[in-house]
């Protein structure tokens, strides 16, 4: 009989989290690359996010899950598409 310890369990879920979590961080920061973002452009939008939801009262789950969404928000966007979200600054500037 195979028998798992609560603590092992919980251990092995974390550390797979943690490499998730890094999986996620590292595609985001190749769709940066590629997409010609800023370097760093999904992490910050990660970080002013995760305040939002923090502020909003998000439970410890719903904030997990809005964090990878976060940091993939750009993948699937075309390179046209991304030029227009480039742009938006100096159109809210404009419209100023």
């Amino acid at each position: 009989m195979f028998f798992v310890s609560f603590v092992c369990l919980r251990a092995l879920v974390m550390a797979l989290n943690v490499r998730f979590s890094a999986i996620l961080s590292g595609l985001s920061y190749a769709l940066d690359l590629t997409e010609g973002h800023p370097r760093g452009h999904a992490s910050r939008s990660c970080l002013i996010g995760m305040r939002v939801g923090r502020v909003l009262g998000l439970s410890a789950d719903d904030r997990s899950h809005l964090f990878c969404a976060l940091l993939l928000k750009d993948a699937g966007c075309s390179s046209n598409s991304a030029r227009v979200f480039q742009l938006h600054p100096y159109y809210t500037y404009q419209i100023l």
